[in-house]
């Protein structure tokens, strides 16, 4: 394969990546719901299975258009993974379990169909990707301090809110937006942000996890943010970018 080709390969599996992950953020269960049975009872296997996931399966056919064979050069064990999470869904398939095969197929085979794009992007490619999620990160902070402050949810939400309110954001549920935020704080501490945004970004994602309320996620939220502090007095932020 040229160099050309490679560079076209690489920013096609970019974009599709990007693509896959924009897909399930803006479209979060409580909102599929909304329009179709996704997570409520009833419905067919392929109403219970994400949008997202079938971009994923795209990126894979895009790929073998492109002669890209994406299990050649993966990780021998992201190939076991998708295997065994491959096998699963089909058992459950077969035995009339269509839920739960759809669920496999969501959080197991999508994933790891990610993760072997990303051992074939170029470091530069993986960085850009990595910026996609910090960015989402921040416009779900961002709903949350606006929904904080109405005292109202923008996005449909249907868990109990409990004896006070919890924003969530396109994250659907406050567990989840705290965990995307320290998620994503972590990646700017590797680097991914650079400048001055980045104290602005780290003080905005520790937010998020605090007014999500809920412990776990703002107690990681509060770690990432001690070694950000930390790191500031240690090496430079070009030395901090993890190089996949």
């Amino acid at each position: 394969m040229n160099v050309d080709l490679k560079l076209s390969v690489g920013a096609a599996m970019t974009s599709c990546a990007a693509l896959v992950v924009t897909t399930f953020f803006f479209l979060p269960p409580t909102l599929l719901n909304q329009f179709y049975r996704y997570t409520v009872p009833g419905g067919s296997f392929v109403e219970k299975i994400h949008p997202g996931s079938f971009v994923a399966a795209a990126a894979v056919l895009l790929g073998a258009m492109l002669g890209l064979n994406l299990w050649r050069r993966a990780e021998s064990t992201a190939r076991f993974a998708f295997g065994i999470s491959l096998l699963c869904t089909i058992y459950l398939a077969l035995r009339g379990r269509g839920a739960a095969a759809a669920t496999f197929v969501d959080i197991f085979l999508t994933p790891t169909i990610l993760i072997v794009c990303l051992g074939r992007l170029q470091p530069h490619q993986t960085r850009a990707l990595a910026r996609v999620f910090v960015g989402l990160a921040v416009l779900n902070a961002l709903v949350v301090l606006a929904e904080f402050a109405v005292k109202q949810t923008l996005i449909p939400y249907v868990y109990e809110q409990g004896f006070f309110f919890r924003p969530a954001g396109f994250a659907g549920h406050p567990i989840w937006a705290g965990s995307l935020s320290y998620c994503a704080m972590y990646l700017v501490l590797l680097g991914v942000v650079t400048g001055l945004p980045r104290i602005a970004v780290m003080i905005l994602l520790t937010a998020c996890a605090a007014l999500s309320g809920v412990r776990m996620p703002l107690a990681m939220a509060s770690l990432v943010l001690v070694m950000y502090f930390i790191s500031r007095n240690g090496t430079t932020s070009n030395e901090r970018i993890v190089k996949p």
